[in-house]
């Protein structure tokens, strides 16, 4: 013996069945994440910390930020930024 429930006409399973079409709408429509880029160009660094393309450069000329240049490119590991920055932070 089975037994229905009316919701205001509307009966249990089309309610769930409502629902299920309303929580997968609103999972296709939660931004995917992005790729991070394992290298990134002197100018995306740049943005990235807030520098200009001018003292980035100046920092790879002196040794200082980790890179590879491929021609007249210089390109930067994501991975070798992120520890740079971390290798500056200040502790008080």
């Amino acid at each position: 013996m089975t037994s229905t429930i009316i919701l205001n006409g509307i009966e249990v399973d089309d309610l769930m069945g409502h629902i299920r079409m309303i929580v997968r709408d609103e999972i296709a429509s939660i931004p995917k994440p992005t790729q991070v880029k394992e290298y990134l160009t002197l100018t995306e660094v740049a943005a990235l910390i807030g520098r200009p393309k001018s003292s980035i450069y100046q920092l790879t000329h002196a040794g200082q930020i980790p890179h590879v240049k491929i021609g007249a490119v210089l390109m930067l590991k994501r991975a070798d930024i992120d520890k740079w920055i971390a290798s500056k932070q200040v502790v008080k």
